[in-house]
């Protein structure tokens, strides 16, 4: 026959846990830090405590703990012990076996796990069964809650966090609510969550009916990817799998939900699949695909649609052609600004000061004026007349001479310039010293910004999350916010493999070297193009603002793009400091 191994942890209801109180389910902060499986246990201080295990199969484990604190056990299986021990130690160990019983016949079995000492605790429960013929191999093919395979009946809603297979789930709260399978197999297994808030879930096969409580008293936490129920006894035939909210609460709330169903099947040649002829599923294991192969095959998320996640890309990059368009447009308004104001006279031009080039020969640009017509001089005699004798017997008399006529035009009298009054520097001091640069606002911003991303993205490494989860997320209580399908492809990248803050990291630390130019950059022109910054700030804004350490530094970011742009519609420019200029390198 074919064997294959199932694993139970510790918050299944396949586990009987008694008497009642005596087992305590351990929080989260319990198993901080330490390899649980399932990162879930439970333990007990009450000798006489038992933890029931009702199985087909033909053996059994149990996994726990090691502590100073815990003391001695025993396991029975129908009625007999097999096995005891002590789950004592100097410190602590997790996953190791406690004890297991091998061998047995191929049906039903009940195994007793007892405390006979101070404590213990149990992490989860291997089980060994058999399908099939002897000779025969198994292979499993797991249908997530997405799987088109998976009909639904009634009100379902769906949940995406990376604590459920392939990030999904579907939940009901509707009595009458069902998923149903049908199915070709030896063996079927259904997983799902375990919580206070559940209630009873009925799973019928061939119209068979199984009650399996999800909301036992030793429960106080959200278990996830739970083995709820699983049959092995089934023939090679067509079967037909159930799943029904039944609305038997018994003091628990009113939600079911199924996570994964897996079907074993037994052939002679592994090329031969129970499963042919059914519709393929849409999501696979890494344990066998449709055909019954060992080859893994990984299984698609359900969440955004192909059509949806082409239409977001195509919306980002519209936005970013329409933000390099607007910048284009006023990059072109700034060098016809510049040429206007190129074009412009700088100095006032007339006849009587022309404009000139520093390499220019004077030339008028007036038209040259004619040399001025003096009229005779009427000469007379001026009372201060010289005699005649004074040069001795020179018959030419000298006299001085008055015209009506000026001879020139009067020269005007310069003075020297002087240093204004304490009155008028007062008042020239209380003047604005100088406008604004844009630019160098803009560029302290964008270090600001970038260096809050760096952080942020490094913290974002250990504490994940997706900042948008809230919207048309569901509040489960215990659970916390299940965020909205849509969600899924983000928490893919964000909270199951941190990628976007990894690329967040990247274009920040690029933006500081640009910002702040390390040797290699400030040979490059490129570096003081603020239309590139303002593309590489479009990056980082929209990478921060995904996920929940990143939204300040989008907010500067947006804010430094303003600044450029303010920058660029004045027609400030970014030139290299005059005593760096032509050295490059470390200038």
């Amino acid at each position: 026959m074919a064997s294959y191994n199932l694993t139970i942890e510790d918050g299944s209801p396949l586990i009987s846990y008694g008497p009642s109180g005596a087992w305590k389910d351990a929080t989260a902060q319990d198993t901080a830090g330490l390899p649980y499986s399932g990162s879930s246990l439970h333990s007990t201080t009450a000798p006489g405590a038992t933890a029931t295990v009702n199985f087909n199969g033909t053996g059994i484990e149990f996994y726990g703990g090691y502590r100073p604190s815990y003391g001695t056990y025993t396991l029975t299986v129908d009625g007999n012990q097999v096995a005891s021990g002590t789950s004592t130690s100097t410190g602590v160990q997790t996953r190791q076996l406690l004890a297991s019983a091998s061998g047995l016949t191929n049906g039903p079995h009940t195994a007793v796990l007892t405390s006979t000492g101070v404590g213990m605790d149990l992490d989860f429960v291997n089980l060994s069964t058999q399908v099939g013929v002897d000779g025969s191999t198994t292979t499993s093919t797991v249908f997530d809650d997405a799987s088109s395979a998976i009909t639904y009946a009634g009100t379902w809603d769906t949940s995406n966090t990376n604590a459920y297979l392939n990030n999904t789930l579907h939940y009901t709260q509707s009595q009458g609510s069902a998923a149903s399978l049908s199915f070709t197999g030896n063996g079927v297994a259904v997983y799902g969550t375990v919580s206070p808030d559940h209630a009873n879930v009925q799973i019928s096969i061939d119209g068979k009916m199984t009650m399996v409580n999800t909301q036992s008293s030793s429960i106080s936490e959200l278990h996830p990817q739970t083995l709820l129920y699983y049959a092995n006894d089934l023939d090679s035939s067509q079967h037909m799998l159930i799943i029904t909210n039944p609305g038997q609460q018994d003091a628990g709330g009113p939600f079911i939900d199924l996570d994964s169903i897996t079907v074993y099947s037994a052939s002679i040649t592994a090329a031969t699949s129970a499963g042919e002829g059914l519709p393929a599923p849409t999501a696979l294991s890494n344990q066998s695909n449709d055909s019954g192969s060992s080859s893994a095959q990984s299984r698609p998320h359900s969440g955004l649609s192909t059509g949806a996640m082409i239409g977001i890309v195509v919306a980002v990059v519209c936005a970013i052609l329409v933000l390099l368009a607007l910048v284009g447009f006023l990059v072109a308004r700034r060098k016809k600004r510049w040429q206007r104001l190129e074009e412009s006279p700088k100095t006032p031009v007339g006849a009587e000061l022309p404009l000139q080039g520093p390499n220019m020969r004077f030339t008028p640009v007036s038209p040259q004026q004619p040399m001025p017509t003096f009229s005779r001089l009427v000469s007379r005699m001026s009372a201060h007349s010289i005699a005649p004798s004074y040069y001795g017997s020179n018959n030419v008399a000298n006299s001085s001479f008055d015209s009506t006529t000026p001879v020139a035009p009067p020269v005007p009298t310069l003075a020297m310039p002087r240093v204004p009054s304490r009155a008028q520097q007062a008042v020239m001091t209380s003047e604005p010293m100088g406008n604004l640069v844009w630019h160098e606002y803009a560029r302290l911003i964008s270090i600001t910004a970038s260096a809050y991303a760096v952080w942020a993205s490094f913290f974002a490494l250990f504490y994940r999350k997706f900042f948008w989860d809230f919207v048309g997320g569901t509040l489960r209580d215990p659970g916390g916010l299940q965020p909205a399908p849509s969600a899924a492809v983000f928490i893919s990248i964000i909270v199951k493999a941190p990628i976007i803050p990894i690329i967040n990291a990247i274009v920040a630390l690029f933006i500081l070297s640009v910002e702040n130019p390390l040797p290699l950059l400030k040979s490059l022109s490129i570096r003081r193009s603020m239309i590139f910054k303002v593309v590489l700030l479009v990056f980082q804004a929209f990478f921060s603002v995904l996920f929940y350490q990143g939204t300040n530094a989008a907010l500067w970011s947006l804010i430094a793009i303003l600044c450029y742009i303010r920058a660029m519609a004045l027609g400030e420019t970014i030139e290299e400091a005059k005593a760096n200029r032509g050295q490059g390198g470390r200038a």
